[in-house]
Formats: C-alpha cells, sequence, structure tokens
C-alpha cells in the first residue's frame, strides 16, 4: 500500500499561497537556483530561497512542511545572492554611569568602617556612611546629599541609605540623640602606649535658636557668634579619636578635664598645650594614671632661666638635631616631675632680630603713642626667654624624646585646617543641638577617610606629589557604568590607571 504525503504552502504576511499552476509559472532562472530540500518563496514581486522539509503531524495524520533557513534572494542578474552578513549587535541601553574609585578605594582601604558603623547604629549605618562620602567627596550641604550621592556606585552597595530631605533632617537628630554610640564609636580607634594630642577650636554659628552659639573672640582675633568644637588626636593612629561640642563662652581649659573623662582614654601619654595647663589638670591627670608632656609659658614663675641668661651654652647639659637644627637642653625637677628647658639657637636669633625691630619701629613713634612692652630695656629683660620651650612631664622619656613628642602637636594644628578648610566646615548653620552633633559626626568619619588616604598616600610614596584631594579627584573620573542590567568599567585615561596602580587599586 502506498502511502502519500503532500505538502501544503500556508499563507504569511506578505506571502501569497502558490499553486502548482503558478509554480510553473516561474521564471527559469528562479527554477535553476532550486534545488532539493528548499522552497522558493515569492514575496512583492521578489524571490526568495529558503531551506524547507515536509514533516508527519501524528495529530493531523498528514504532511506538514517546516520552513528553514533562509538562504538568499534569486536575481535573474546574479542568480542566488546570499544573505547579507549581519550587522554587529548595537550596544545595548545605558541605564546608568556612576563614579566607582572611591567606591573601590572604600571597599580595599577603610572597609572595617561598614562593621563599625553596624555594632554601634544598627539602623541607620548605611545613611551615616553615605553622609560621609558626600562630606568627603563633595563637601555636600545636607540638601545636596541626595542627589550627589546618586551619581556615587556606593549608592548601589548601601541600598538603604536614604538622604531624602525630610528623613535627613531627621536622622541627623536621632544621631545626635546618641551621643553614647558617638563616643563609642570613637573609642574603637584607641591604641595602647599612644600619644594623644588634645586640642580645641571654634566655629562660627548662624542659629539663633541653640544655647551653643556665645558672642566672643574667634581665635583668629575678629568678634563672632561662636561653637567651641574639643578634638583628640592619636599620633600612633593618626587620626582623631574623640570630639566634642562645646557653648562658645566654655574655653579649652575649662572642658578639659570633662573631655579626658568622656573619651575613656587610658594607658597613653596626652601631649597637651600650653593653654591647658593648670595645677588642676595636672593632678587630674596623674590621678587617672596618666602620662603627661605640658609646655609652660614663658613667663611661668616656674621655669629657672639662669643656665641661658648670659646668652651662652655653659649651663646646658647635652644637645641634640631635630629637622636640621640644634636644640640644647638642661634638666629641673618641679613637685617631683621632670622639666626640661630646650634652646633653639636659631629661633633664639630670629626672635631677638623680630623683637629688636619692633623696638625700633616702637620708638619712632610719638611718645604718647608708644608701647611699653617694646623697649630697649624689656628686650633685655626677655633675652633669656628667646628661643626656649619648657615643658613638664611625667612620662620618663629622655629630653629628645619629650621634645619630638611634643612636635608632633603639628599634626592636630594640620587636622584642625583640614576639617575647617578642605571639609568647608568653619561655619555652622545647625538650628538644633542634637542636629549638629549628628552633622559634626559625619563631618568626624569624613576627616577619618581623608587621612586614610592621606596614610595610602605616605606608604605609596606619593606623598609628595599628590594630596588626598588630588586623588579623590582621580577617582571620580573612574566610573562605571550600567548597560541592559549588567555593570561594567569605564574606560581610564592613561594618567589616572598609572597612579591607580601606584596605589595598588584593582579597580573591578
Amino acid at each position: 500500500m502506498q502511502v502519500w504525503l503532500f505538502c501544503i504552502t500556508f499563507v504569511f504576511r506578505g506571502t501569497a499561497y502558490i499553486t502548482m499552476a503558478e509554480k510553473a509559472s516561474y521564471p527559469q532562472w528562479v527554477l535553476n537556483q532550486k534545488r532539493p530540500g528548499t522552497e522558493v518563496r515569492r514575496i512583492r514581486g521578489f524571490y526568495y530561497l529558503y531551506e524547507a522539509k515536509c514533516v508527519y503531524d501524528k495529530e493531523k495524520k498528514r504532511g506538514r512542511k517546516v520552513t528553514g533557513r533562509y538562504l538568499g534572494r534569486i536575481t535573474e542578474a546574479d542568480g542566488l545572492l546570499p544573505p547579507r552578513a549581519k550587522k554587529p549587535a548595537p550596544i545595548g541601553r545605558i541605564e546608568s554611569d556612576k563614579e566607582y574609585g572611591i567606591t573601590a578605594l572604600y571597599k580595599a582601604v577603610m572597609p572595617e568602617y561598614s562593621d563599625l558603623l553596624k555594632k554601634h547604629f544598627p539602623e541607620d549605618w548605611q545613611t551615616i556612611l553615605a553622609m560621609a562620602y558626600c562630606r568627603l567627596v563633595k563637601q555636600s550641604s545636607m540638601k545636596m546629599m541626595d542627589f550627589n550621592f546618586s551619581g556615587s556606585y556606593m549608592s548601589e552597595l548601601l541600598p538603604e541609605a536614604n538622604l531624602s530631605g525630610d528623613y535627613l533632617t531627621k536622622h541627623i537628630r536621632k544621631i545626635g540623640i546618641k551621643r553614647e554610640a558617638v563616643v563609642n564609636f570613637c573609642r574603637e580607634f584607641r591604641t595602647a602606649n599612644d600619644n594623644i594630642i588634645f586640642d580645641g577650636t571654634d566655629l562660627l554659628s548662624e542659629s539663633s535658636k541653640m544655647s551653643l552659639p556665645k558672642f566672643g573672640k574667634s581665635k583668629p582675633g575678629s568678634y563672632e557668634n561662636l561653637i567651641n568644637l574639643m578634638f583628640v588626636y592619636s599620633v600612633g593612629a593618626k587620626v582623631p579619636v574623640y570630639y566634642r561640642i562645646m557653648p562658645g563662652d566654655i574655653k579649652d581649659v575649662k572642658s578639659f578635664s570633662l573631655c579626658f573623662k568622656e573619651s575613656g582614654i587610658k594607658d597613653a601619654t596626652a601631649i597637651i598645650d600650653k593653654g591647658f595647663y593648670s595645677e588642676k589638670n595636672i593632678r587630674m591627670l596623674e590621678d587617672a594614671g596618666m602620662k603627661f608632656i605640658v609646655p609652660l609659658k614663658r613667663s611661668d614663675k616656674g621655669i629657672d632661666y639662669d643656665p641661658v641668661m648670659a646668652g651662652g651654652i655653659s649651663g646646658m647639659e647635652g644637645r641634640f638635631s631635630f629637622e636640621g637644627r640644634n636644640i640644647w637642653y638642661y634638666r629641673r625637677k618641679a613637685g617631683g616631675r621632670d622639666m626640661f628647658v630646650y634652646l633653639d639657637t636659631r629661633l633664639r636669633e630670629k626672635e631677638s632680630d623680630d623683637f629688636l625691630s619692633r623696638v625700633e619701629s616702637n620708638m619712632e613713634k610719638k611718645p604718647e603713642k608708644r608701647d611699653e612692652s617694646y623697649t630697649e630695656e624689656a628686650y633685655k629683660d626677655k633675652y633669656a626667654t628667646f628661643g626656649t620651650l619648657a615643658i613638664i612631664t611625667n612620662s620618663g622619656k629622655e629630653p629628645k624624646d619629650v621634645y619630638v613628642d611634643y612636635k608632633s602637636r603639628c599634626n592636630v594644628e594640620t587636622m584642625i585646617d583640614t576639617f575647617k578648610n578642605v571639609l568647608d566646615i568653619d561655619h555652622s548653620y545647625m538650628q538644633d543641638e542634637h542636629a549638629l552633633e549628628g552633622w559634626m559626626f559625619s563631618n568626624y568619619i569624613a576627616l577619618h577617610w581623608y587621612y586614610k588616604i592621606y596614610q595610602l598616600l605616605a606608604r605609596t610614596e606619593l606623598i609628595s606629589r599628590y594630596s588626598p584631594m588630588d586623588i579623590i579627584d582621580f577617582l571620580q573620573e573612574t566610573r562605571k557604568i550600567k548597560i541592559d542590567g549588567q555593570w561594567y568599567m569605564k574606560e581610564a585615561t592613561a594618567k589616572t590607571a598609572k597612579v591607580l596602580k601606584k596605589l595598588g587599586l584593582d579597580l573591578k
């Protein structure tokens, strides 16, 4: 028994049903291209060749044609023209373009901040990190934080960070209320047997609602509404390890005791500026078992200037070199503590010349306008103190070590300058004390990150060429783009790539 299978050509869009009679009417030059396993189609007056085969449909119990791959167009002049090579698929839609370099730096150099903030602020840690990012990278005001953060890949890592205006206003107050958590976070950075430096600064306040601002004389000398801010800087960790906001009429020396107690610092040598010196503060440190290095004012009556009175060095016990300068010293005892008096002969000469120059200028004035502080007699009285530094300590360290430790105070002075000028926090516009505390905490973390970058530059021997803010500028040019749901590194300049390589950052 013979079984006949019939293949039927179905109607598709633009393709007419072709009968056997119509096929017989195909031009011979078209049929010449027909071969087994193919099918000719006429579409809008043109002829095309496709793979084709017949299969048996078990359900319909009949044959069914299956059209396969397109083989080309048939023309009388050229015969079969193979299909053109497909154009490369167009690049997908770019959905996002975000800064990635600083995010990579954070993951490589500062990842511990995520864990520490989770520990002390489990509900708000992502928003705190986002605020710190905005303060360091953009010095953002609160109203610009949401916009600036959305342009960073950090926003992909911190999806729960909320920097919208309404939320942020409540958030920083919520952080500010948690002073104990702030202090405990700060304590995470203490190191044993460290040198710690206390120093304060003032901030101008534009608030008329808080009780903290007080009208007074700022350190630059102008009279403003001020808020005082105390810092403790760790020489070992090279970051601030404590801060406290105080009313503008509470000076550093008065606040020292409470700041010391709240910081919880133990097993360290406190390096204190002469403005903090008082017998009360010294005894407090001794009662707490703290070591200290404290300079005295040159006018202090307890300093013995006899060895330098004549201007010579015969009364000196020894000498050492510091930054290319010769420093002479002698030792005295003061209430069971060591007192070292240092003489920098080059500094003495400079101060002497400066004083005499002032004396001459003073004498040129009319008698009633002269300053009695700058006369020949005053010069003779002060000469013994020129170029000197007196330090009292219970550290048990050698004279050179005490001197070097004290000179590290410049670190905290540089830090305060960074805080006010680089992070742009010489003014406060906060109208609520708790909001000010929360705002300061985000800036405190940003300051930490600045010094982490500084330390990275020092380790890679790039600090002489680049500042931390230079590196931040470089890293902002290192970006990722999102194409069809996938993130890719964007091309970077050769200079940026070279700097990143020196820093040891592998951006992926």
